[in-house]
């Protein structure tokens, strides 16, 4: 679970930087690594979601 938990970690920091790069963010804001966690975090719950309704039929 820890690797699961630093590949997570690698993504959000990855999409982070594209968004503050993207919208020309200033280096204090949080609003790039706010919606890149979030962003992870709702792909992690689709997946999740996903699994568990192609497992039960």
């Amino acid at each position: 679970m820890a690797r699961f938990h630093a590949m997570q970690q690698r993504t959000a920091d990855s999409l982070a930087g594209t968004l503050r790069e993207e919208t020309r963010a200033p280096a204090g804001d949080p609003r790039p690594e706010l919606v890149a966690g979030q962003l992870v975090q709702f792909s992690i719950s689709l997946f999740r979601a996903t699994t568990i309704a192609v497992s039960r039929g």
